[in-house]
């Protein structure tokens, strides 16, 4: 049987754990079980930002992958510049109409619904951007995955990964989804317990959705120590979560 093609679109400005995270859990669930290949794909082969220091470089182009069986767009924080790039709408708009699973992880879901592929669909994404989502055709629901037919969207980072679990577990088996999920003994328990939105200062956070921190004042340096080999997953958590405390106390610099 041939082997099938998943692609994780990125650009410039993405989460950079919501790719790691989404990648690694959904990409090794399919891998075992439903023979898929899952590659990450650029408008060009070229260094790209992340929403830390972290920067990437696809693997492929988009005319190296025209037609994957699988599409998933990554969120991030340049997500609304992003919304611009002709290239990267017409890829999407085109490979998501003929891919048998099209997913958008956070802010992803915005590409999906700016492509035309979420007109009147359920769908979710970042909390932040509900409202655009809604504008967009979209019908917005606030939970942490949705699926509607074959296209399926993530609420956030964590949102993601729940989703991935899921989905891996439909296109292959629960117990390969259970594997990946003790490979990485994803089994949260936040600190501060579980979001109640209706307590949650959206106008506080808003420093996390600035393209830039704040400057000024002095720095502390946190260093995060890389070899050959090591498992991108364990770097992205901890990374992530100290480039958004860096937008709201520009003490800290990763």
């Amino acid at each position: 049987m041939a082997r099938k093609t998943m692609a994780f679109v990125v650009y410039p400005g993405i989460s950079l754990l919501e790719l790691v995270g989404t990648r690694s859990l959904l990409g090794t669930i399919t891998a075992m079980g439903a023979g898929y290949d899952s590659v990450v794909v650029g408008e060009t082969i070229a260094q790209m930002p992340t929403d830390t220091p972290m920067a990437i470089i696809p693997q492929k182009t988009f005319d190296d992958v025209p037609q994957p069986d699988a599409l998933v767009v990554i969120g991030g924080a340049d997500t609304l510049p992003a919304l611009e790039n002709t290239a990267l709408l017409d890829y999407i708009r085109r490979a998501g109409e003929k891919a048998e699973m099209v997913a958008g992880v956070s802010s992803g879901a915005l590409f999906l619904a700016a492509a035309g592929l979420l007109k009147g669909r359920r769908a979710t994404t970042h909390w932040a951007y509900a409202d655009k989502l809604n504008s967009m055709g979209a019908i917005y629901e606030q939970q942490p995955w949705v699926e509607d037919g074959k296209f399926i969207t993530a609420a956030g980072v964590s949102g993601g990964i729940d989703m991935a679990i899921a989905q891996g577990a439909k296109m292959t088996s629960q117990a390969n989804a259970q594997q990946a999920q003790l490979s990485i003994e994803y089994d949260p328990h936040p600190p501060f317990g579980n979001i109640d939105w209706t307590q949650v200062d959206k106008a506080g956070l808003a420093p996390l959705m600035d393209a830039a921190p704040p400057s000024g004042g002095e720095t502390r340096d946190i260093a995060f120590v890389i070899y050959p080999d090591l498992t991108v997953f364990d770097l992205a958590g901890p990374l992530q979560v100290i480039s958004a405390l860096s937008r709201l106390d520009s003490r800290f610099r990763p």
